[in-house]
């Protein structure tokens, strides 16, 4: 009865084997038929795009096609908030192309306070450009975050003052060195 059940149980394993390697092959072969269609976004969560309240700023992603085809892709903006919109939204995309750029203008009002944030998400569907066969389309998204902050002004100091500043300090400079060489050759004198 012993011997049954183990011979029962390497069965079972040799067919899980069989399976998954078969599975394998199904896969690689898959893969061979997909192609590489995404995007490159500058911004991710623990790198926000940081903006002032007021402020206004472009955002570009890049398209990437690793693909064998050109693809056409339609872009649009499904975040909340209001704050981003696209100049354009109808993509071609090239063959071996990675660096096509999706420009997101993103405006943040002026009444907005400090520490609010948002998410800005782009959908990207493949759309087909006057063919008449059925093909699969993909489709993809991409997000980033946007915080509003306090914007830091650098402190501005005016040519006018720094000029002079450096003047000064040249002439104090001058007159120490003076100074100097003339408490030298007098204290030769007095030896």
């Amino acid at each position: 009865m012993v011997h049954g059940a183990f011979l029962c149980h390497k069965m079972k394993n040799k067919k899980i084997k069989y399976l998954l390697i078969a599975g394998g092959i199904f896969a690689f072969f898959l893969l061979a038929f997909v192609e590489g269609v995404g995007v490159a976004a500058p911004y991710w969560e623990d790198n926000p795009l940081l903006v002032s309240p007021g402020e206004e700023t472009i955002v570009t992603l890049y398209l990437q096609n690793t693909g064998e085809e050109s693809i056409t892709l339609e872009a649009n903006i499904t975040s909340e908030g209001g704050i981003a919109t696209l100049e354009k939204t109808v993509y071609e995309v090239a063959s071996g192309e990675i660096d096509v750029p999706v420009e997101i203008e993103v405006s943040v009002p002026s009444d907005i306070g400090e520490g609010s944030t948002y998410q800005v998400s782009v959908s990207f569907k493949q759309i087909e450009m006057g063919s008449g066969m059925v093909s699969v389309a993909s489709a993809f998204t991409t997000s980033f975050p946007v915080k509003v902050v306090l914007e830091e002004k650098p402190s501005q100091i005016s040519w006018t003052l720094i000029v002079p500043l450096i003047i000064i300090v040249v002439i104090i400079l001058l007159l120490i060195v003076v100074k100097k060489v003339k408490d030298k050759k007098s204290s030769k004198k007095f030896k």
